[in-house]
């Protein structure tokens, strides 16, 4: 049984934009305001007034925006800290335990889209490749923010392999890899996963080139290499 996991609802998400809409409305309408009274000696608010009105309204709709970003980033950091220790001590089904735990409740777009990740990852380290199959084609490969450009990255990657080695689609991944590859550097250029995405996609490159030798070596350097149906492909191309 694959878990199905929980979005805030189109009201929420609703309400959250039109607040937005909100604030905006008001700013510019402040701006209005101001030019009609400006040369209306009847109205005791003067240029001074209206900035700090602008100020006001400015400073409130940062504050939401940046309150609920970081409510976000938040619950996405504690969340993916249980999640690595529970894998770092091989408690896969606790992850998995924990993970519906947390579905309990609707959850931000970006924190599903992580946990999409992981429930491909910890089905795979489990060798249910079936159901890893599942949740790697649940992530939304086109629609991601930048925080979550390193699940991108490995979810293109475990597609990729994941299908190379069992002799499915794999090309039009790759054709998907060659659509995302300049953006995805330009994005982590100067990230502390760097050097993970230029490892993952040299593994890429390597298996279309069919230089697997080189692949292989790459591949063990990863977090991967503990995934059973990446272990057969080590050994069977040493």
């Amino acid at each position: 049984m694959t878990v199905k996991l929980k979005y805030y609802s189109k009201t929420t998400k609703n309400i959250f934009i039109t607040i937005n809409i909100i604030f905006v409305v008001l700013f510019f309408l402040n701006i209005i305001l101001y030019g009609i009274t400006a040369n209306n000696n009847n109205i005791n608010l003067d240029a001074k007034d209206f900035s700090l009105i602008g100020a006001l309204i400015f400073i409130l709709f940062a504050s939401f925006n940046l309150t609920i970003y970081n409510l976000e980033l938040k619950t996405k950091t504690t969340i993916e800290k249980n999640l690595k220790t529970h894998i770092k001590n091989n408690n896969y089904n606790e992850a998995l335990t924990y993970i519906n735990n947390i579905n309990n409740k609707r959850n931000f777009y970006n924190i599903n889209q992580m946990l999409i990740y992981y429930l491909a990852y910890l089905e795979l380290l489990n060798n249910n490749i079936n159901k890893a199959l599942t949740y790697l084609n649940e992530f939304n490969l086109d629609k991601q923010t930048i925080t979550n450009t390193k699940y991108l990255v490995k979810v293109i990657f475990l597609l990729y392999i994941t299908n190379y080695i069992l002799e499915k689609d794999y090309k039009n991944i790759y054709t998907i890899y060659k659509t995302k590859k300049a953006e995805i550097i330009k994005l982590t250029n100067k990230s502390e996963y760097k050097s993970l995405v230029n490892t993952l996609f040299l593994v890429i490159e390597d298996i279309n080139n069919k230089n697997l030798t080189s692949a292989v070596s790459n591949l063990k350097l990863t977090e991967f290499n503990k995934i059973p149906l990446l272990q057969q492909f080590i050994n069977n191309n040493k």
